[in-house]
């Protein structure tokens, strides 16, 4: 992912909803407060643009729901971060009911909002959808453990955690 936001981002080529939607990607690894909002903003505006555009809906959707969990929380802003992302997940999966991402990100709003069932009924619809996408199985491996399905999330942990060269982070912490 980091070369491709490299490529991306020093050409100043190709479209720029990828651009922004990799921007969005490393403002959630960063935790970096300008670079959320320059994403958050950026993602409103090419939605505003190209309503059609869910994996930007999506992305902004996860981008609010980290704004929800952790901040930052300007004194300007006059929305519930955790409505609106909420919203914005169901747009998208409404706009692109056949989408994996739209789903694994409704999966995680639904999670952090305690709402377990609902949760894991979205993250079964993103598998689904896309059982190869090792990143989705290994947040619904660490949900797992989260809640206490330590034996069922371990094993499907182990069997995606050696795919790539560099394991994620976050296997290290569920492991």
């Amino acid at each position: 992912r980091s070369q491709e936001r490299t490529k991306q981002l020093s050409t100043g080529k190709g479209d720029p909803r990828y651009r922004i939607f990799l921007e969005g990607s490393e403002a959630l690894r960063s935790f970096d407060h300008p670079q959320h909002i320059k994403a958050r903003d950026e993602l409103e505006y090419l939605i505003k643009i190209d309503p059609s555009f869910v994996n930007g809906i999506a992305m902004l959707a996860a981008l609010y729901g980290r704004q929800h969990l952790y901040g930052p929380h300007d004194q300007d802003d006059d929305f519930d971060a955790g409505e609106r992302s909420l919203e914005l997940a169901r747009r998208a999966i409404e706009l692109r009911p056949e989408s994996a991402f739209a789903y694994q990100i409704l999966f995680a709003i639904l999670f952090f909002r305690h709402d377990v069932a609902a949760a894991f009924a979205a993250g079964d619809k993103a598998l689904a959808r896309n059982r190869y996408d090792t990143t989705l199985q290994g947040d619904y491996a660490g949900r797992l453990i989260m809640i206490g399905e330590v034996k069922r999330g371990m094993e499907m942990l182990a069997r995606t955690a050696d795919f790539g060269v560099v394991r994620l982070s976050w296997y290290h912490f569920y492991f």
